[in-house]
């Protein structure tokens, strides 16, 4: 069963909050990277305030629990995580702490894990309990899954729905 990733960077006056959702499967082969196919893309409008913002968040991470409970195939079958990635560098951090306490206030498995994209050539999980991830890596990862056909866009990018407003 694949794993779901919601993926997160928020804005609200300059820049909109971004939001995308994609599954990652494993290949066959132990040294190949995961394959992700992204399966949607949303854009905030600019000025939404937090709290709807947040809420639009809860709502992706509810919808994705459900699928994967709707995959389980057994009872006894093992749920892949739904995985909540939120950009913490700038105005992230108070809002990292506020989805930590959604999630925990609904009854929400998914994890959250927030990440610092940070300057220098070092990622690393720091002791701030974020992951800090260098720009030149994350930049890096991007372009050998786009050259390596490891990141797919689902097929609704062709017809133009695939970005939409929230």
């Amino acid at each position: 069963m694949p794993e779901i990733l919601i993926s997160v960077d928020l804005g609200q006056a300059q820049d909109p909050t971004a939001i995308a959702v994609a599954e990652r499967t494993e290949t066959a082969e132990m040294w190949e990277y995961p394959s992700l196919a992204v399966r949607q893309l949303r854009r905030i409008p600019l000025q939404t305030p937090y709290p709807d913002v947040y809420t639009e968040i809860l709502r992706l991470v509810t919808r994705a629990e459900q699928e994967q409970l709707s995959r389980r195939v057994r009872e006894d079958d093992e749920l892949e995580p739904v995985t909540l990635l939120v950009d913490g560098t700038g105005v992230g951090r108070p809002a990292v702490d506020e989805l930590r306490l959604r999630l925990a206030r609904t009854g929400h498995t998914a994890a959250l894990v927030p990440i610092l994209i940070v300057p220098g050539a070092r990622t690393m999980m720091a002791t701030d309990g974020y992951y800090h991830v260098a720009k030149v890596d994350l930049v890096g990862s991007m372009q050998t899954m786009l050259d390596s056909a490891l990141l797919k866009l689902a097929q609704m990018a062709l017809s133009g729905e695939f970005l939409s407003e929230a």
